[in-house]
């Protein structure tokens, strides 16, 4: 492949990888715009990603857990957000089936569904990017 011929593969790649990035974007922010997702700020949404990577995990994250081990703001300000998520009913407060002292935050199926659709319309979106 010659110096030039590789720049211009280069190129075109790049145009397409913006333009699939730019197709996510529109995603995300309609689907956003659809649901309660569009009414969580970026700490809220930090933490619905990362109650939905300990559910696929498996593992529901504790409240305790979560106040403990963020980073992404205050224990006051996250158990504010915790309120407003329940309020958006993108989550719930169960107790832990093994000790009902402590409790677990799921993602209600509204939020999943969310998170789902946007989940097939990127997939759809980088595998078709000529649509």
């Amino acid at each position: 492949m010659t110096e030039s011929t590789y720049r211009d593969f280069k190129e075109s790649m790049s145009i397409e990888v913006n333009d699939i990035i730019l197709r996510i974007k529109r995603i995300i922010a309609t689907v956003e715009g659809e649901t309660a997702l569009g009414r969580c700020d970026r700490v809220e949404r930090e933490m619905l990603d990362y109650l939905l990577k300990r559910q696929i995990s498996g593992n529901a994250a504790l409240v305790t857990e979560l106040i403990s081990e963020s980073k992404i703001a205050s224990p006051a300000s996250l158990h504010r957000r915790i309120a407003h998520l329940i309020d958006l009913e993108l989550v719930t407060i169960e107790r832990d089936p093994v000790d009902h002292r402590r409790k677990r935050l799921v993602l209600t199926r509204g939020a999943i569904k969310a998170y789902n659709t946007m989940s097939d319309q990127i997939h759809q979106a980088v595998l078709a990017p000529d649509c």
